[in-house]
């Protein structure tokens, strides 16, 4: 696979929208403003829940991270490179899917790791101590740390 390190950040934007259709498990795609704006939240809920469970943080005063490096801890998931070379590979011959100008970069990076992750990880509230709490059981991503990390400090910018 050709090296993500030298892909465009417009182009690393590309790329997770392409993962982003292809892990999507919703049955129909969000087409409407409302619709976008509905999965949008439910994404980011899903990312400071799961936040939440693991104890991370934002990172005060570090620059969000690039759509870049989150493309390349995504594509260390060893069930997942298989796509992102497929994606890398129509975004570099340009048959891209079209980003709109109203389309924020962040919203495409949290929405294409949320659909990555989320069929991997089961995130269940229990009650211990009258206290409730998250469990998160991470099944198939070890970096899951790094990449919540990457995405709460996304979400904060």
């Amino acid at each position: 696979m050709p090296p993500i390190e030298d892909l465009r950040e417009d182009e690393a934007v590309r790329v997770l929208q392409h993962l982003m259709t292809a892990f999507d498990q919703d049955e129909e795609p969000a087409t409407t403003q409302q619709e976008i704006e509905a999965k949008t939240e439910q994404d980011r809920v899903f990312v400071r829940e799961l936040a939440d469970a693991l104890d991370v943080r934002i990172t005060v005063g570090a620059p969000a991270p690039s759509a870049r490096e989150l493309l390349a801890e995504l594509a260390a998931l060893p069930d997942v490179a298989p796509e992102v070379e497929s994606a890398v590979d129509r975004v570099r011959q340009r048959s891209t899917l079209p980003i709109g100008p109203d389309t924020i970069a962040a919203v495409i990076a949290v929405g294409a790791a949320v659909a990555i992750m989320r069929p991997r990880i089961e995130l269940r509230r229990k009650r211990k101590d009258d206290e409730l709490r998250f469990v998160a059981d991470v099944r198939g991503v070890p970096n899951v740390g790094r990449i919540v990390q990457m995405l709460i400090d996304l979400l904060s910018k």
